[in-house]
């Protein structure tokens, strides 16, 4: 994802998307007998019974659904008090949006329930970028300042500042804006010059790929076959390939020209790419959810891995574990941002 502390800099990336939702396949036809059992386990079990009864009916039906149209990911966000259930259904491959009950999207949910963690892998998996309203709706119903901060600092774009944009934006180049914000199926990824950028999206009755499309207009152009669905794509410094987060949690590597997607070894489990070293020979990635932040340098060729940068916060008080960190291709410099939430605990006297 592309950082930014620069408003107009995330609009105009924001002005070159196009919004949509990812059309998933149907899966095989589940006992729903056990899809019941399953969508029931994740609103009030733990972890271990949802892992169980998955593991029952198979990974591809993580998002099966009952005849009122819940999935498992729904109740776990809507009545679950352990987010890590949720977690556990994201990193499973869940979809972020298939809506439960009263017609709401997970990211909503989690957002007014204050888990910072399941709204940064929900993020992580498009929630935001790939919505159509890129994250507006859920950033309206911010019960804290805390979670407003968290949204924005992951893509979430007030929808009254967007469209201000969009009216200053049509005086200039009306054609442009029109074109790339009005058509659905896009997403916000990355950009490193003028030229052009890479975004991965879908159309309907096809799955997930990576396109890449110049800033005059002209049609995008296809760079990976359907169902290559990745996250956070970060350019290399030459232009010739990226390296995201694919579905399932693991990062590989996509040329831009042509090629097969490789995973990308040396990476451990839940770290995510966020910066080529300025060679293009090496990969920084992180693990968002540990602390102190550890970065580590990958060699795309050898896979060897280096630890090239500790981030300490100075107080973990409050602190939700999972940290966005942007970096300098000479790791040398960076920038940070997390959550902090803290309650007042108060002695009420005198109530007999």
């Amino acid at each position: 994802m592309l950082q930014s502390n620069n408003l107009r800099s995330r609009l105009v990336v924001v002005a070159a998307a196009w919004f949509g939702i990812h059309v998933a396949a149907a899966a095989d036809a589940a006992d729903p007998q056990l899809v019941n059992d399953y969508i029931q386990a994740a609103a009030h079990g733990s972890v271990a019974e949802v892992e169980a009864i998955l593991q029952k009916l198979g990974r591809e039906q993580v998002d099966a659904e009952n005849s009122v149209r819940q999935t498992a990911l729904s109740e776990a966000v809507m009545y679950n008090p352990d987010p890590a259930v949720a977690l556990m259904l994201l990193r499973n491959g869940a979809s972020p949006f298939k809506q439960g009950t009263g017609y709401h999207l997970p990211l909503t949910v989690a957002v007014q329930r204050g888990w910072a963690g399941v709204v940064r892998e929900l993020a992580r998996r498009g929630a935001i970028t790939a919505a159509e309203d890129h994250g507006a709706q859920a950033l309206e119903n911010s019960a804290t300042p805390e979670m407003k901060q968290l949204l924005v600092s992951l893509g979430a774009i007030d929808v009254q500042v967007l469209r201000a944009y969009i009216a200053a934006a049509k005086q200039g180049t009306p054609r442009q804006v029109e074109e790339l914000l009005l058509k659905p199926g896009r997403e916000r990824v990355d950009t490193r010059d003028i030229q052009g950028f890479v975004f991965s999206g879908s159309s309907p009755g096809e799955g997930a790929r990576l396109y890449q499309q110049g800033i005059e207009g002209d049609a995008p152009r296809r760079l990976t076959e359907a169902d290559i669905d990745l996250f956070g794509p970060v350019v290399s410094p030459d232009g010739a390939k990226i390296a995201a987060t694919d579905a399932y949690g693991e990062v590989v590597l996509a040329p831009l020209l042509a090629g097969d997607v490789r995973p990308l070894p040396g990476v451990e489990e839940d770290e995510i790419p966020i910066q080529w070293r300025a060679d293009g020979r090496a990969v920084y990635v992180y693990r968002p959810d540990r602390l102190p932040v550890e970065i580590f340098e990958v060699d795309v060729v050898s896979a060897k891995r280096r630890r090239v940068r500790e981030i300490v916060l100075p107080d973990i008080t409050g602190v939700d574990s999972s940290v966005v960190v942007a970096l300098t291709p000479d790791a040398r410099s960076y920038a940070y941002s997390f959550y902090r939430h803290l309650d007042e605990l108060c002695l009420f006297e005198g109530l007999d």
